[in-house]
């Protein structure tokens, strides 16, 4: 979404370091290709396995219902929005009372999020965690430079591709990957590519993409793993007999292995899920973050952070002595709520965009970096609804940074919620009778009503 002073179609948070900005860290996984790149599966493991207790769990339905108190409508939608097909990203499984389960073991870790060629105007401030940014940065160019005279480009593309998706940019990765694979195809390439597909929500293409894989290399050329995967998505994509057939392969080619032994278990669970239900009653939380950037629909969108977010609260919340795993999770769960709203800061859609403004919690000392990044946004709705949010951020400290919103501001209705926002923390709030905010001599009246308050 193009901002007021930007010209790429970014969201707001651009140019900033999402982890610094919501909780004051950055992404610190290793940056080597990971998931389907390093050929793992995604397989839940055991409490055992995962060191940090039982999986915690909420049911309800997923992505059902209208979100709770959403931002007023804006009144156009984005192209985006109006010209996506229900192909370009399939909508999650509409079943009532699906079980979310969040898998505490995996920490999503913060995002930062660089864009190099993004215009700095529009946020004056630097990202909180400029430094580890800078190495990002640096890596990041050294890989493409890399990549560019590599005869081999496979091992230099999965790095990079790893690395601009911990970076929250998985369609960056999947230009990567395309082009290596343009020049080499490989499965390891085919198996990245189809678990970026999947992280973007385009589900019914990763399926397509590991099915074309395993009839071009056999079934023991491809890890059980990864066939877990492709029984997995085949059935969240509505195709049981499908699912059935590839559970059937896994158990025919592995079932005497050690994999088998340590995974038989989960394989089992889903056959009998997809036997006994017409739709998935399970969504691991790595799709419902893919429907959180891929759903066509921006109101499925909306509703998706709303119901990470519920997760990922209503989990944190459960009780329990303060033991190494229940810190633990509860960690990882607010890495996962950060992770959401950061995804949905970059929507491009302004009602997504200013739902997750609402439900941000930025550190104490990334707030104003947040404040001025959301006063930059393109939609009024957003500017609007980050008034209240930067008093409740930051309190009578909040107040240069209205002064400046309210003089930058040319809407009516964001000018009037940053001057109601002012008066809760500043006294002798000047007279703005109604209409009055829609009167660009009025605005600048009142704004100078204020300055001369906020001096005495």
């Amino acid at each position: 979404m193009p901002g007021r002073f930007r010209t790429h179609n970014h969201g707001f948070f651009a140019a900033l370091s999402l982890a610094g900005i919501l909780c004051g860290c950055s992404a610190n996984r290793p940056l080597a290709g990971s998931g389907f790149a390093a050929g793992e599966s995604y397989l839940a493991p055991t409490s055992s396995e995962a060191g940090v207790g039982e999986p915690l769990v909420a049911t309800k339905d997923a992505v059902a219902g209208e979100p709770a108190s959403p931002p007023a409508e804006p009144a156009e939608t984005t192209a985006a929005d109006s010209t996506a097909s229900p192909e370009a990203a399939p909508e999650p499984v509409p079943e009532p009372q699906i079980e979310a389960q969040i898998e505490a073991q995996i920490e999503a870790p913060p995002v930062a999020v660089v864009d190099a060629s993004a215009s700095r105007s529009d946020a004056a401030v630097a990202a909180p965690s400029e430094p580890v940014l800078t190495a990002e940065r640096e890596l990041e160019r050294d890989l493409r430079r890399e990549l560019a005279s590599a005869a081999d480009p496979t091992d230099v593309a999965l790095e990079l591709a790893g690395l601009l998706t911990e970076l929250e940019r998985p369609r960056e990765a999947l230009a990567v990957l395309e082009a290596a694979m343009a020049r080499r195809p490989g499965p390891r390439l085919s198996i990245a590519h189809a678990g970026v597909q999947r992280d973007l929500g385009q589900r019914h293409l990763a399926v397509a993409e590991l099915a074309n894989l395993r009839a071009t290399q056999g079934t023991l050329a491809i890890a059980p793993g990864v066939l877990m995967e492709l029984a997995e998505l085949q059935w969240l994509e509505g195709r049981p007999e499908q699912a059935l057939a590839s559970i059937a392969e896994l158990r025919r080619a592995y079932g005497e292995q050690a994999w088998w032994r340590s995974n038989g278990s989960a394989v089992e669970q889903l056959a009998m899920e997809v036997d006994t239900h017409k739709a998935p009653q399970r969504v691991r939380l790595r799709d419902l973050l893919g429907n959180l950037r891929g759903a066509s629909g921006h109101l499925v969108r909306l509703r998706t952070l709303e119901e990470i977010v519920r997760l990922a609260e209503g989990a944190q919340s459960q009780g329990g002595p303060d033991s190494q795993a229940t810190v633990a999770q509860r960690q990882a769960l607010a890495n996962l709520r950060d992770r959401a709203i950061a995804i949905a800061c970059g929507d491009d859609h302004a009602t997504v965009r200013a739902r997750a403004i609402q439900l941000a919690r930025p550190a104490e000392a990334s707030a104003p970096e947040l404040c001025a990044a959301a006063f930059a946004d393109s939609s009024p709705v957003v500017r609007a609804c980050a008034a209240p949010q930067c008093v409740a951020w930051m309190g009578p400290a909040a107040t240069p940074l209205l002064l400046q919103a309210m003089a930058d501001e040319t809407d009516g209705a964001a000018f009037r919620a940053m001057h109601e926002a002012l008066g809760t923390i500043v006294t002798g709030a000047p007279q703005l009778p109604p209409q009055d905010e829609d009167k660009a001599e009025r605005r600048a009246a009142v704004l100078a009503a204020w300055r001369l308050r906020c001096q005495s």
